[in-house]
């Protein structure tokens, strides 16, 4: 039985043959001086998801970390962004507020793209179509 020595709940892992459960506790002391302790208390099952989207992005040469930064700049920075509905809304508002004329309105907004604009305003998702009415 060895014992992976951290500051935490220990795990310990039996082996049959001593010569294995040596060297498993010597790789890991090694690993535990290369990378210190917290390589050693990740749990089992984020291993296991790691592996899985290591997996995944094999095909494509990205790592984890590339993966989570580009996660973070791409995703997280926006999750707080307005959908359509609102950001609509809050541009037809605007010109109303400033007393724009039907028609001044329909030269920035025409009519077709307004009505694309309310298709979309009913989502209360975000927009993943094109911005552009070109």
């Amino acid at each position: 039985m060895v014992d992976h020595g951290k500051a935490v709940k220990p795990r310990f892992k039996t082996f049959r043959d001593k010569n294995k459960a040596e060297t498993y506790a010597r790789r890991k002391a090694i690993e535990k001086i290369n990378h210190g302790i917290a390589a050693l208390v990740i749990p089992h099952e984020v291993s296991l998801e790691a592996a899985r989207c290591l997996e995944q992005l094999n095909p494509y040469g990205a790592t984890l970390s590339a993966a989570t930064e580009y996660y973070i700049k791409h995703c997280l920075a926006f999750r707080n962004a307005p959908v359509i509905r609102e950001i609509c809304n809050s541009l037809l508002d605007e010109l109303r507020l400033v007393d724009r004329r039907d028609r001044t309105i329909a030269t920035v907004w025409p009519a077709s793209d307004a009505e694309h604009w309310r298709q979309h305003a009913t989502r209360s998702e975000p927009y993943k179509g094109k911005l552009s009415s070109g």
